[in-house]
């Protein structure tokens, strides 16, 4: 992944509420900007997966299961339905470095880079990443602007 798609990225997390993003808004953010070079949600899924460096995508496990037997209306009732409970049923993008613009403006980011370094190195362990994540969705629900 090149530098410039990175920077872009972690432009896009600035600019969020809570310095997150669901991978689907961040991927139809590039589709915008670049078209088909932006690649299909799976590959760009797999480029950000296996990227050393800023960028993380927590994948949470979904309640849901994977779908197959849902109809999609139902599925999208659900899944919005949990999201306004503060769960997440999607994969997300933040980034391990800070995403204030300047010293002044506020780092929400201290919590979060603790809780996803934490998330690392839970490595192969899917109960604690799953715990991780959990934090990471409550502490993104709290910080969500109230509608």
């Amino acid at each position: 992944m090149s530098s410039d798609l990175e920077a872009r990225i972690l432009d896009l997390l600035r600019e969020a509420p809570a310095r997150t993003l669901p991978l689907r808004e961040v991927h139809r953010a590039l589709v915008a900007e670049l078209g088909s070079r932006a690649g299909s949600l799976e590959q760009f899924r797999e480029r950000l997966r296996t990227l050393p460096g800023s960028l993380l995508v927590v994948e949470p496990d979904n309640p849901l299961g994977d779908g197959a037997a849902w109809p999609a209306g139902s599925r999208a009732e659900y899944e919005h339905a949990l999201r306004d409970a503060g769960f997440e049923v999607e994969p997300w993008v933040t980034a391990f470095v800070a995403t204030t613009a300047s010293p002044s403006e506020p780092d929400n980011g201290v919590l979060d880079r603790s809780l996803i370094e934490l998330w690392d190195a839970a490595g192969q362990r899917p109960a604690l990443r799953e715990a991780i994540a959990t934090a990471l969705m409550q502490v993104r629900a709290q910080r969500r602007p109230r509608e």
